[in-house]
């Protein structure tokens, strides 16, 4: 004689929902991707070196508000070459997952580790993308110290 053990269809979808959220959890865990996690370490995310921003007026801007922004990878670095003449005494991030900011999309302040500042000086600013997320990047920095005329940042 054989038994049937019946199982009530709660318990089922409890432990249906368990073994979905262990693996969830174990392909998309915090801060990773199903590829696993991205490699943020300097050593292994050598700097961009950028030279294309303009300064209008002492203020200077990695690009326009409306595009083309920097790409931004998981851990990508930039050296932005400012051409300001002077140590910025403001600087900002922003961030947008469009490459057109306000032209065709939205921008926002970064957070947290988005775009990590590693070094300002009279000559650069080194930003860091400290996530795994790709995004694009603008970078804002000046003061009234950086004098008033309009310098194109690059080199050509």
């Amino acid at each position: 004689m054989i038994h049937r053990v019946s199982i009530p269809w709660r318990i089922v979808a409890s432990l249906t929902f368990v073994v979905a959220a262990a693996a969830l959890v174990t392909l998309f865990g915090p801060g990773c991707s199903a590829l696993g996690a991205c490699d943020r370490s300097d050593s292994e995310n050598p700097p961009n070196v950028y030279y294309d921003g303009t300064v209008v007026d002492g203020f200077y801007m990695s690009s326009p508000w409306t595009g083309p922004w920097l790409p931004f990878a998981g851990g990508q670095r930039y050296q932005l070459f400012h051409g300001l003449g002077c140590v910025p005494r403001y600087l900002e991030c922003w961030a947008s997952f469009n490459g057109d900011g306000v032209g065709n999309g939205s921008m926002a302040p970064s957070a947290g580790n988005m775009c990590i500042v590693q070094a300002v000086n009279d000559e650069f600013i080194m930003v860091k993308n400290d996530t795994c997320s790709d995004m694009y990047v603008l970078v804002t920095a000046g003061g009234p110290s950086c004098g008033g005329s309009e310098v194109d940042g690059g080199d050509d």
